[in-house]
């Protein structure tokens, strides 16, 4: 038979068990590397290719998966991404003409995290995707040529990050994007920004 004595001490166990049963399952996530919940971040920033310079923005969804090593863990980055190029130009005639790119890129990538200190993390992202570009150029105001298709695009990208809260990150990064498909190119990004964790 259950007494109310019983019932007490059996009340007062759970209650005193609960926190050391979450400090064991958060050193155990902390041991195998893989960091509770997800980070959300965006960057923005300049591409460079062929010697123009155009507008990039990025947003990223990431989780960390395993500690590798005591200062290094392994995660994966899900990016969404879109770069913009254009470029105007005249003659000795008075005429005008403009071409403008745009590409959308949808990149899964491998990040490894190098952990410096508890508030700067160094990192390398290698990553493979799909995406879609569309090209127009115009003489005078008037569109004369147009194109679009997709293919296969790479990241290979260095970055930092500093905590500047136990929940927020600001970084920069600097990357290779190469194109193959219906670009032929490669692309350089430099782009800042920041990382919430969710």
């Amino acid at each position: 038979m259950i007494t109310r004595r019983t019932l007490t001490t059996l009340a007062l166990a759970a209650l005193l068990g609960a926190p050391l049963t979450a400090s064991a399952a958060q050193h155990a996530a902390a041991s195998s590397g893989a960091t509770p919940g997800l980070t959300l971040g965006g960057m923005l920033g300049f591409a460079f290719d062929d010697g123009n310079t155009g507008f990039a923005l990025r947003g990223d969804l990431g989780m960390d998966f395993q500690r590798l090593a005591p200062n290094v863990v392994l995660g994966g980055v899900g990016s969404l991404g879109w770069t913009h190029f254009s470029q105007s130009y005249s003659d000795v005639f008075g005429n005008t003409g403009s071409t403008a790119v745009n590409i959308l890129k949808i990149v899964p990538a491998a990040r490894f995290n190098f952990l410096l200190s508890p508030q700067f993390t160094l990192y390398g992202d290698a990553g493979l995707g799909l995406y879609y570009a569309w090209q127009s150029a115009t003489i005078n105001g008037l569109q004369v040529a147009s194109d679009s298709g997709g293919g296969v695009t790479m990241r290979f990208a260095v970055g930092g990050q500093l905590a500047i809260a136990p929940t927020v990150k600001l970084g920069a990064e600097f990357g290779a994007n190469p194109f193959f498909g219906q670009l032929e190119t490669t692309s350089w990004d430099l782009l800042f920004g920041a990382t919430f964790k969710l």
